[in-house]
């Protein structure tokens, strides 16, 4: 079975901010932190992970894309 490019959304921390990271032929890298939706959308494509198909996976833990803490 081929490797799956996938994100991970993080838990919120108490200043808002999610981790993200990012799966990539087996390997895990962090892309950074977002504070909003928007900031995920953009590490995508700072990253070159957007593509015509749209956006790999993306796993949310510790709440869904509303769900920033702070």
């Amino acid at each position: 079975m081929p490797d799956r490019t996938h994100i991970v959304v993080h838990p919120a921390t108490t200043d808002g901010g999610r981790a993200v990271t990012a799966h990539v032929y087996g390997e895990d890298g962090p892309l950074g932190t977002a504070y909003s939706f928007a900031e995920v959308v953009d590490m995508f494509r700072a990253a070159g992970l957007e593509t015509e198909k749209g956006w790999p996976p993306i796993r949310w833990q510790g709440g869904e894309p509303d769900a920033w803490g702070g």
